[in-house]
């Protein structure tokens, strides 16, 4: 497992999942059955949705919760024993209806199923100060007179994490901001997103609430009495270090803080003082009137220490402690532009050369379709719906670069990994796609084909499924070469270990798993993942790859957490997964049977 390399990330193409799932599920589903008010009165009949809203932990009835439908036309609060309803109305049962009341219309979505008694899903909201706010999708099912039977909706509690900031000598200052940071898995790899950010009151308190079950940190930035201006004094002032849990020194270092639901956990930050010294360093290159942002220590802004761009004087300035620091420059509107250069602090001096800035470089990529002859004219235009485990967006659109693929590059050396430079724009022949404004770093390179899968992707001799590209400064990358096929293979298989009316029966649950098929060699793809239910899942036109296959229940209130929640690029989580889950290796054009074991509840 030494060069475990990941699939491509997995956030773009999760969003666009999981909204679309969550639209259909918490919007349509809840306008599906209001729909039916509008039919002849004659034929319907008004009925009672009844339920209670219990703690998810101690399973007891919570007051107060406000209870709304997915469009939010229907909205009750629950009484003091947790208990709700509000009333719909549904078709009487026609001549040959199977139902004995006659049904709502059945908003199921294909692949999600629905048991004989159940005559719609649909999609709650409940919201309460101190809880979670999380979509919640409860069945409504009737008894053998018809009637619809009470429901039960789990509201999680939040976590809350608390603490004090205080200086060195026991001081309690007001109005420090503190930042809190979520532990999130882009790429395969744990990046930390800041998900908040609150000042210190009177006591040097602060809090965080209403958390997600997960891990986290803390930190300040620098910071002194005299408030943020004192980052830009003329002169040498007194001023306080970043600060971050567990007295670390830097946010790398800091262990995580874990956090479950319903849990109180305190975290105390400490401010030490340090003598900040004014910093002012010359930019060349730079487009008068133009913005420009500057980091310290890392593009991911991260540090704690703060600089900015002087457009008037085009100049960096600030105040930063004794020390060596890395300055990044970058902006200057559509047309972009970048440089570094490095600070060095000390008591009698600060030493610091002129930062050039130079046009980001572009990348070129050049596609190749390698689709098999016996595809269809539409479909090798990509012109024809198509879906292969997950490798596949919908419709596809023409036989152009441009048309044909969507590429993303992902920092590989920040904590904090946003996407950068989505997309691409058409080349100067049908087979180009360029990405523009792209500065110097190495890249992990994540390529989405509309239609197949990338088979290579290479530049220079550098296989970019495995590692990553590598950007100069004031330079453009070789080309990258891609090439797509449409002869991958197929994978079916069976879960077990499951009690599927057990699942079916959880208010959460529905009775369906997800299936996490995920590249172990190389960054080959994406890992894919079907819903299904009765324990059976296929794929069509996977990758040629070695895949760990990997089943769980599904949660609708967690659906987009545990899809990205696998951290398949550390060697330590693999090896900890495979004796849990299904390894097989696929090649181009066969076709696999295999068994996949329900993962255990502690690693659901």
């Amino acid at each position: 497992m030494k060069n475990i390399c990941p699939a491509s990330n997995l956030g773009p193409f999760l969003q666009r999942m999981t909204l679309l799932l969550a639209v259909v599920l918490l919007l349509c589903t809840a306008a599906s059955l209001l729909r039916a008010q509008d039919q002849n009165s004659a034929q319907q009949t008004i009925e009672t949705v009844h339920g209670v809203v219990v703690n998810s932990i101690d399973k007891k009835p919570v007051a107060r919760v406000l209870v709304t439908t997915g469009d939010q036309r229907m909205a009750t609060m629950t009484d003091s024993e947790g208990r709700f309803s509000f009333a719909v109305r549904r078709r009487a049962a026609s001549a040959n209806s199977s139902m004995q009341a006659g049904i709502i219309a059945n908003t199921g979505v294909p692949g999600l199923g629905t048991t004989p008694q159940t005559i719609a899903t649909i999609g709650l909201m409940v919201r309460r100060p101190g809880y979670q706010q999380i979509p919640s999708m409860v069945q409504l099912t009737t008894d053998q007179q018809g009637a619809i039977q009470p429901i039960t909706v789990e509201i999680i509690p939040g976590g809350v994490l608390r603490g004090t900031v205080q200086t060195s000598s026991g001081e309690t200052p007001a109005n420090v901001s503190v930042q809190l940071l979520h532990k999130q898995i882009q790429d395969g790899r744990a990046t930390w997103m800041i998900q908040k950010t609150v000042q210190t009151n009177g006591h040097g308190t602060y809090q965080f609430s209403d958390l997600l079950t997960g891990d986290y940190k803390v930190m300040t930035a620098q910071w002194s009495a005299h408030g943020r201006s004192f980052l830009f004094e003329p002169s040498v002032s007194s001023g306080f270090l970043p600060a971050f849990n567990a007295a670390a020194g830097d946010l790398a270092s800091a262990p995580s803080i874990h956090i479950r639901a319903g849990d109180a956990v305190e975290e105390y930050l400490t401010l030490r003082e340090a003598t900040f010294y004014p910093v002012s360093v010359p930019v060349a290159g730079g487009t008068q009137g133009a913005g420009y942002s500057v980091s310290v220590d890392g593009d991911d802004q991260l540090s704690g220490y703060s600089l900015m761009y002087d457009s008037s004087k085009q100049r960096v300035v600030g105040s930063l402690p004794i020390g060596s620091y890395d300055i990044r420059v970058s902006g200057g509107g559509q047309t972009q532009s970048t440089g570094t250069g490095k600070v060095e602090v000390t008591a009698s001096e600060v030493k610091a050369s002129t930062i050039a800035l130079y046009p980001s470089g572009t990348i070129t990529f050049r596609v190749q379709l390698d689709y098999s002859a016996k595809q269809p004219d539409a479909t090798r235009a990509g012109l024809a719906p198509s879906y292969s485990g997950g490798n596949n967006m919908g419709p596809a659109r023409t036989n152009t670069a441009s048309r044909s693929l969507s590429v993303t590059l992902y920092p590989a050396d920040s904590l904090l990994a946003p996407g950068v430079n989505m997309g691409g724009s058409p080349g100067k022949s049908d087979d180009e796609l360029v990405l523009s404004n792209v500065r110097d770093g190495r890249y992990w390179v994540w390529a989405m084909p509309q239609h197949g899968y990338v088979a290579s992707l290479t530049s220079g001799g550098v296989d970019l499924m495995r590692e990553p590209l590598v950007m100069e400064p004031n330079s453009s990358s070789e080309p990258i070469y891609v090439t797509l096929r449409d002869d991958g293979a197929k994978l079916s298989g069976t879960i077990t270990g499951i009690n599927l009316a057990q699942a079916q029966a959880h208010p959460t649950g529905i009775g369906n798993f997800i299936v996490l098929c995920i590249p172990m060699d190389g960054y080959i793809t994406h890992p894919a993942f079907p819903f299904y239910t009765n324990g059976r899942f296929s794929y069509a036109n996977l990758a040629p790859a070695r895949y760990l296959v990997l089943a769980m229940p599904m949660s609708l209130m967690k659906i987009s957490q545990q899809l990205q929640s696998v951290e398949y690029r550390d060697e330590n989580v693999m090896r900890q997964l495979i004796p849990k889950g299904t390894v097989v290796t696929l090649e181009a054009g066969q076709s696999a049977e295999i068994q996949v074991p329900l993962l255990p509840d502690e690693d659901n």
